[in-house]
């Protein structure tokens, strides 16, 4: 069922896909895989709302499960509801704190919010407990430029490249000029 399912969703017939899963889902409410597929096909047709029913039911199921938590945050801040959202990637942090996919998501709703420090904040101490995080490293300096502090922004975006240079296909044009501001 969970194939034919994903066959639907690849040939581009999601409703087809939604109708299947409920169906199935009627007969076995117990089936992670089903309810994870439907709520993220759930997801991907907008309808962020009636994912989160079924990411509820996850949790309820396997409430230790850090996977379904991460999904409800993540369809939390797409269906722009950013405080919780917020909230549902600190609580997960303070079950792992060292998950550096949560504290760059973390990061990126809390710069959408204008919430710089708190940004920063949440950069410098994700650093502290992972040394090698290139990615906190380029985020944290993002927040130091847009808080004006020129060098230390070119400090960390640095010490992200020589951790990963592999980042350096993700710069836009502004490194080179941030770079050339703080000689």
């Amino acid at each position: 069922m969970i194939e034919q399912a994903t066959k639907l969703i690849n040939d581009n017939q999601p409703i087809a896909a939604i109708a299947l899963l409920t169906q199935h889902l009627a007969a076995h409410p117990a089936d992670k895989m089903a309810l994870t597929l439907r709520a993220v096909t759930l997801v991907q047709m907008g309808q962020a709302k009636e994912a989160l029913a079924d990411v509820d039911n996850l949790i309820a199921l396997d409430p230790e499960a850090l996977a379904h938590a991460l999904l409800r945050a993540d369809i939390l801040a797409i269906d722009g509801q950013m405080e919780h959202a917020i909230a549902a990637y600190h609580s997960i942090l303070t079950q792992k704190p060292t998950a550096g996919n949560v504290v760059l998501r973390l990061g990126t709703l809390l710069q959408q919010a204008k919430r710089w420090d708190e940004a920063l904040s949440l950069y410098d101490n994700a650093i502290e407990q992972i040394a090698d995080f290139a990615e906190a490293y380029m985020a944290r300096g993002a927040v130091k430029h847009h808080l004006g502090n020129m060098l230390g922004a070119a400090d960390d975006l640095r010490k992200a490249l020589e951790l990963k240079p592999e980042l350096a296909d993700s710069l836009q044009g502004s490194a080179t000029s941030l770079d050339k501001k703080c000689r």
